[in-house]
């Protein structure tokens, strides 16, 4: 919802737009508190609509979360990766580095590699673990599924 309302803005949005993109943006803070791209399209909306205050903020909160991932290990290396939520959040990393990603392999069952368009100081790609977001199993999942055919969401939000 968020992109849609960028993108029918040509680049540009007006203050009804920007308080679109603000909606959104504390909506995904709900569930995804943590993402690097959400906090920046917060940050350049509060901006745009003059709340120095909140954008200063999340500014703040976005330099914070990429120094938290650098400093969680070196990404040369399975056995050093670098640390991340979601791995989404991997993109948001590299892409606030000015980098890339060309493809993306799965190494273990928490491990991926991240292979770069375009070599940074030499290095070709990097690792992200992302099992952080596997050690506390989702709360009020129901214990028996009916037999037949079911649509659940699975959202915070649905789960009431």
């Amino acid at each position: 919802s968020l992109l849609r309302v960028l993108e029918a803005s040509g680049g540009e949005p007006d203050i009804i737009q920007l308080d679109e993109i603000i909606g959104y943006g504390l909506e995904v803070m709900e569930s995804d508190p943590f993402s690097p791209s959400n906090i920046n399209f917060l940050t350049y909306a509060y901006g745009m609509v003059g709340d120095a205050e909140n954008e200063v903020i999340n500014s703040r909160r976005f330099t914070e979360i990429l120094d938290v991932i650098a400093s969680s290990g070196d990404g040369l290396s399975d056995k050093t990766p670098w640390q991340v939520i979601n791995s989404t959040h991997a993109k948001d990393f590299l892409t606030a580095r000015g980098l890339e990603i060309s493809r993306r392999m799965v190494v273990t069952i928490t491990v991926e590699y991240v292979r770069l368009k375009k070599a940074d100081n030499g290095v070709k790609g990097y690792y992200f673990d992302f099992g952080r977001m596997y050690m506390k199993p989702p709360e009020n999942i129901p214990e028996k599924r009916s037999q037949g055919l079911k649509f659940e969401h699975i959202g915070p939000k649905y789960r009431e």
